[in-house]
């Protein structure tokens, strides 16, 4: 929460003091705009309600703002208030999620994008990944190197003739291709020797890609799925259906409900699909 300023501050006190925890009168030399202004920075920062047009209120947060024990109306007032909006989000996501549900049940396996032979499809994928690890590691590692053997900070661009250009001794440049190449010689003896396949994949591996994220420690959403392969939830909840049938994978799957009470985060649930292995 924003700090509070002083006309802030003397404005909650004066409410916290009324037994209706109006906001007005503001003080006398808060009036017009910059009363105004005091109002709306309160309303923006939630501590005060409109009660009717014009008609403002100290609110709970309002007074934890001041540390000021609120009314115990008012904080029976917000509890219903809580209980009553989250009984309500659940109950529209249950409703949602039995719905697609029901389609997704629909799906036939001619609903999905046509590919085959999901294990070299996610050993593609698998290793696409794997190639971003190790393109990151040998990003620090260059700039490693460059910094203890030719005392350069950085290897990024910087459109700058005194950042992108170095005065570097032969000695620095030798001592550092022979690090870079130590370092090369490190890492081939502990890669392991890479499997062979026999038949390219198909150029369209979106399925390889969900198996990708589903074998991860911590799985993955449908939200998640649907943004790697732009595929709608119908989709998305058909091919996990039908994949779990079709290649036996043992997919768990563990709900999180992010309302009730003293739960915090958006007002709603999902569900993480993860491939035990």
């Amino acid at each position: 929460m924003e700090t509070l300023s002083t006309a802030q501050q003397t404005v909650l006190e004066a409410a916290a003091n009324r037994d209706n925890g109006s906001i007005l009168p503001l003080p006398s030399h808060l009036k017009g705009g910059s009363g105004k202004k005091v109002i709306k920075a309160l309303h923006n920062q939630g501590l005060i309600d409109e009660i009717e047009t014009d008609i403002w209120r100290i609110n709970l947060a309002g007074y934890r703002a001041i540390d000021v024990q609120p009314p115990q109306e008012v904080e029976e007032e917000n509890n219903s208030s809580n209980t009553a909006a989250d009984n309500k989000a659940e109950e529209e996501s249950d409703i949602s999620n039995a719905a697609a549900d029901n389609e997704a049940d629909a799906i036939t396996e001619s609903d999905l994008p046509e590919e085959a032979d999901f294990e070299e499809d996610v050993a593609t994928a698998e290793s696409k990944l794997a190639n971003e690890v190790e393109s990151d590691s040998l990003t620090a590692l260059f700039e490693k190197i460059a910094l203890d053997h030719l005392f350069i900070e950085t290897l990024q661009t910087r459109n700058s003739s005194q950042s992108d250009f170095h005065d570097v001794s032969v000695w620095g440049v030798k001592s550092a291709l022979q690090a870079a190449y130590n370092a090369g010689l490190q890492a081939s003896k502990k890669k392991p020797a890479t499997k062979t396949i026999q038949r390219a994949p198909r150029e369209n591996t979106k399925k390889a890609i969900v198996m990708a994220m589903l074998k991860r420690p911590e799985g993955a959403t449908l939200d998640q799925i649907c943004e790697a392969t732009q595929w709608n939830f119908n989709t998305t909840r058909g091919f996990l259906s039908l994949t779990k049938k079709k290649e036996g994978l043992n997919l768990e799957t563990s709900r999180t409900r992010m309302v009730g009470p003293n739960r915090q985060g958006s007002p709603g649930s999902f569900t993480v699909y993860r491939v035990v292995q």
